[in-house]
Protein backbone atom coordinates (compact mmCIF):
# COMPACT_ATOMS: atom_id res chain seq x y z
CA UNK A 1 0.00 0.00 0.00
CA UNK A 2 1.43 3.41 -0.95
CA UNK A 3 1.43 6.39 1.38
CA UNK A 4 -1.45 8.82 1.01
CA UNK A 5 -0.56 11.93 -0.97
CA UNK A 6 -1.42 15.20 0.74
CA UNK A 7 -3.47 17.61 -1.37
CA UNK A 8 -1.68 20.76 -2.49
CA UNK A 9 -4.95 22.66 -1.92
CA UNK A 10 -7.81 21.65 0.33
CA UNK A 11 -10.90 23.69 1.17
CA UNK A 12 -13.39 22.34 3.68
CA UNK A 13 -16.86 23.74 4.31
CA UNK A 14 -16.14 27.23 2.97
CA UNK A 15 -19.07 29.59 3.52
CA UNK A 16 -19.34 33.31 2.79
CA UNK A 17 -21.86 36.04 3.57
CA UNK A 18 -21.92 39.50 1.97
CA UNK A 19 -22.03 42.62 4.18
CA UNK A 20 -25.77 42.91 3.43
CA UNK A 21 -26.32 39.48 5.00
CA UNK A 22 -26.82 37.57 1.74
CA UNK A 23 -25.26 34.08 1.91
CA UNK A 24 -23.32 33.51 -1.30
CA UNK A 25 -21.44 30.30 -0.51
CA UNK A 26 -22.51 27.41 1.68
CA UNK A 27 -20.27 24.48 2.64
CA UNK A 28 -18.04 24.45 -0.46
CA UNK A 29 -15.32 21.78 -0.31
CA UNK A 30 -12.53 21.09 -2.79
CA UNK A 31 -9.38 18.99 -2.77
CA UNK A 32 -6.65 19.24 -5.42
CA UNK A 33 -3.90 16.63 -5.55
CA UNK A 34 -0.44 17.41 -6.95
CA UNK A 35 -0.57 17.25 -10.75
CA UNK A 36 -4.35 17.65 -10.95
CA UNK A 37 -6.03 20.46 -12.82
CA UNK A 38 -9.43 21.71 -11.61
CA UNK A 39 -11.74 24.35 -13.05
CA UNK A 40 -14.53 26.37 -11.44
CA UNK A 41 -17.30 26.60 -14.00
CA UNK A 42 -20.72 28.11 -13.58
CA UNK A 43 -23.18 30.78 -14.55
CA UNK A 44 -22.63 34.46 -13.87
CA UNK A 45 -23.19 35.14 -10.19
CA UNK A 46 -22.64 31.52 -9.14
CA UNK A 47 -19.76 32.39 -6.75
CA UNK A 48 -16.63 31.56 -8.74
CA UNK A 49 -14.93 34.87 -7.99
CA UNK A 50 -16.04 34.76 -4.36
CA UNK A 51 -14.34 31.37 -3.92
CA UNK A 52 -11.14 32.75 -5.46
CA UNK A 53 -11.15 35.79 -3.20
CA UNK A 54 -11.83 33.69 -0.10
CA UNK A 55 -8.92 31.37 -0.87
Amino acid sequence: MSAAVKPCLEIRSLSAVLPNGQRVLRSVSLSVQPGEVRALVGESGAGKTMIGKAV
